[in-house]
C-alpha cells in the first residue's frame, strides 16, 4: 500500500516530464515575445520561481512564487502574477536587463551601454555571472 507500482512510477515520470515541457514552452515563448537576447538562459532563471499545478477541472496553469514561496501577485490587479508579466518585470530589473534586447533597467544607473552591450562596471557580480553563463551556453548551441 505503500509502496508505489511501477506504473504509478512511469505514470509520475510523465506527469513531472509534461509539467516541465508545459513550463519550458510558456517561459521560452514569452522570453522571445519580450526579445530575450536567449530564451534558454531566461528559462533557467525563472524555472525556480515556477511551478504547474493542476485545478480542481484538471487544467493545468502555470503559478509563480518568490523565495519564500509565497505566490506572486500582480500589484496593480491582484492576481496571480503570469509568465509575461514576471518577464516583463525582469526586463527593468537590474539584475536581469542585460537579458534583453534594448532593455534598460528602471530606476538608477543601468547595466548596458548607448549601444546595447552589457557594462561590466555597473554589474553585481551576479549579473556578470549570470551574462558569462548565458555567453557559455550560447557558444555551445
Amino acid at each position: 500500500t505503500g509502496k508505489m507500482t511501477e506504473s504509478q512510477k512511469a505514470h509520475e515520470a510523465l506527469e513531472q516530464e509534461l509539467n516541465s515541457t508545459i513550463l519550458g514552452n510558456a517561459i521560452s515563448l514569452e522570453a522571445a515575445k519580450a526579445k530575450a537576447l536567449n530564451p534558454q538562459i531566461v528559462q533557467m532563471a525563472l524555472m525556480a520561481q515556477a511551478k504547474v499545478e493542476k485545478t480542481e477541472d484538471g487544467k493545468r496553469i502555470i503559478r509563480l512564487y518568490d523565495e519564500f514561496g509565497e505566490e506572486l501577485v500582480n500589484p496593480k490587479s491582484g492576481k496571480p502574477m503570469t509568465v509575461a508579466e514576471r518577464i516583463a518585470e525582469m526586463k527593468v530589473s537590474q539584475d536581469y536587463a542585460f537579458m534583453f534586447e534594448g532593455a534598460r533597467p528602471g530606476g538608477g544607473s543601468g547595466t548596458m551601454t548607448r549601444d546595447g552591450r552589457p557594462d561590466f562596471s555597473k554589474m553585481t557580480w551576479e549579473q556578470k555571472l549570470a551574462y558569462e553563463r548565458a555567453q557559455m551556453f550560447e557558444n555551445r548551441s
